[in-house]
């Protein structure tokens, strides 16, 4: 039977009376609660992001009274570089905080790793205020939930916790695909609990895990990265989308000759479950070869003109479109835009937290940053005044194909 049916999200606990005059008192004076957890971030930084995370499936508001613990991590760790170029793997990520949150599960986890029992506890790690799940590398030891800990981030992790937090949850869409009700599925918080049972493997090969078979058998699949499920998720299921495509295009669009000036159609940002953070944040780049003076519309106003890039940061319930002066300089040249994650230079690896002070006495937590990245493209070519014929070779799904239109 699948613990999947034992495992019920717990309600959102309430505030206190005390906390919530707190907070109350916060908001008033224009002081926002989310930075009672997390620093103050650089200029480079994104906005302040809303007032929950995801853990579990189980959306979690910063102000709930499980939050038992925040840590500030250590200054050790280099600053957050500014750059967004996707192809750099080197440094670290500017981590600030560690959350810890109450299990709180209806019914309690089945495995255990000799004779403990491997706990729900959830962690999320704070990168430039966007939280990413962590997991607990040994269930045996204290973790940040202890008002004790400190913590640091030392570089990523050994090799063989990757394909555990690449394929296993939350980083994996097959089994978790972002909906209205994602905060009330099971599934997703059954898997969450195989992941961390999974670390736990990976960390002690040689102890013995006694419990639910099924969770133990799949947790063994993640360790050993041999499930049916691993697939190249960059190219089927990337974090990012555009209109349910990694690289939406509308080319050789037919614009009026009496057009001032040439739209593309909108493109809408979609999602995958990459991470508990259904709003992976990103920043609009402007591909090479875009001619200059292609313009970028995000939510209805004009973000950047290329070939300047805007450093606003975006997530959530994003839309826009690509414009051009309707002129023949611009006619079949390409404008395209890339979405770059914030954290790309990072991702594709775990990273480790330890206590600097007791490695031994406090247990280790990893996470894992995933890569994002989408882009979309728009060209046009006037009507002909004249009637004459135009013909455009289009694709299978009816996109106009570049350089293929004859006159």
């Amino acid at each position: 039977m699948s613990i999947a049916k034992k495992i019920i999200p717990p309600k959102t606990g309430r505030l206190k009376p005390i906390l919530a005059f707190f907070l109350a008192l916060l908001t008033a004076i224009g002081v926002s609660p989310i930075s009672i957890f997390a620093q103050e971030q650089a200029e480079a930084a994104p906005p302040t992001p809303p007032g929950f995370m995801y853990l579990d499936g189980e959306r979690i508001y910063l102000d709930d009274e499980r939050i038992i613990n925040a840590i500030s991590v250590g200054t050790a760790v280099s600053p957050f570089s500014a750059s967004i170029a996707p192809t750099s793997t080197s440094g670290k990520p500017n981590v600030t905080d560690v959350l810890s949150v109450l299990a709180a599960f209806a019914a309690e986890p089945d495995v255990y790793m000799n004779t403990t029992r491997l706990s729900a506890m959830r962690y999320a790690v704070v990168v430039d205020g966007i939280h990413y799940e962590g997991f607990c590398a040994d269930p045996q030891l204290p973790g940040p939930e202890n008002p004790a800990a400190v913590y640091e981030l030392v570089g990523p992790a050994a090799a063989n916790y990757n394909t555990i937090l690449r394929y296993g949850f939350p980083t994996n869409p097959y089994f978790s695909q972002i909906g209205p009700n994602v905060d009330d599925n099971e599934d997703v918080m059954w898997w969450a609990y195989v992941t961390r049972v999974a670390v736990a493997m990976a960390t002690y090969t040689n102890h013995n895990f006694t419990g639910s078979e099924e969770t133990i058998d799949l947790a063994r699949d993640l360790v050993n990265g041999t499930p049916f499920w691993v697939k190249n998720f960059d190219e089927t299921l990337p974090a990012i989308m555009l209109n349910g495509e990694r690289e939406a295009e509308d080319l050789d669009n037919i614009i009026d000759q009496s057009e001032t000036t040439a739209q593309s159609e909108t493109f809408s940002v979609t999602y995958n479950r990459r991470n508990h953070n259904i709003e992976n944040h990103f920043r609009f780049e402007w591909s090479a070869g875009t001619p200059a003076g292609a313009e970028l519309v995000v939510n209805g106003s004009t973000l950047a003109t290329a070939p300047t890039n805007s450093d606003e940061v975006f997530w959530g319930d994003v839309s826009f479109h690509i414009q051009m002066p309707n002129e023949a300089a611009f006619h079949n040249q390409v404008a395209a835009v890339n979405l770059v994650g914030i954290h790309n230079q990072y991702a594709n690896k775990v990273w480790l937290m330890q206590n600097p002070n007791n490695e031994a006495g406090f247990q280790d937590i990893v996470f894992f940053i995933p890569y994002m990245s989408a882009s979309a493209a728009f060209s046009f070519v006037p009507e002909d005044a004249e009637g004459g014929l135009r013909i455009v070779k289009r694709n299978p799904s009816g996109q106009g194909l570049p350089g293929l239109c004859l006159k």
